[in-house]
């Protein structure tokens, strides 16, 4: 069970790597300007891609969430050693648990870092229309 435990454990860390540097490094390159618009990574909506302007504040306002995805992914880390110091019927309750939560938070956290940074493109293209 030990050995089947230590392999899970090490398969889904990396997994959970993986999310953080899909949302982690995209959204604080493009919010110093270093991930050009129309690239394929990075907040792309309708709204972040109309300008340059708009790309750069997207990012910008989804940059404080995305570094609390990356801060917790961390912990996770940390945290997912919990099952080997708890008795061994227990250890696959424990990494349900924590994955599961894992997951939760990214689906969610995504989802605001998503809203954030679209509302954030919207008010620049509102702020740049003629007005009438």
């Amino acid at each position: 069970m030990k050995t089947l435990l230590l392999s899970g454990l090490l398969s889904t860390i990396p997994m959970f790597i993986i999310i953080l540097f899909m949302q982690w490094f995209p959204i604080a390159a493009a919010a110093k300007g270093k991930l050009p618009r129309g690239s394929s990574r990075g907040l792309i909506t309708r709204a972040t891609v109309s300008s340059d302007e708009a790309w750069l504040a997207a990012h910008r306002a989804a940059l404080p969430i995305a570094k609390w995805i990356r801060n917790v992914a961390f912990v996770w880390i940390f945290l997912s050693m919990i099952p080997a110091l708890v008795p061994e019927d227990q250890q696959i309750l424990y990494v349900i648990i924590l994955t599961s939560g894992y997951l939760t938070f990214i689906v969610i956290a995504t989802i605001i870092l998503a809203v954030r940074g679209h509302r954030a493109a919207k008010e620049v293209i509102a702020a740049s229309a003629p007005k009438s």
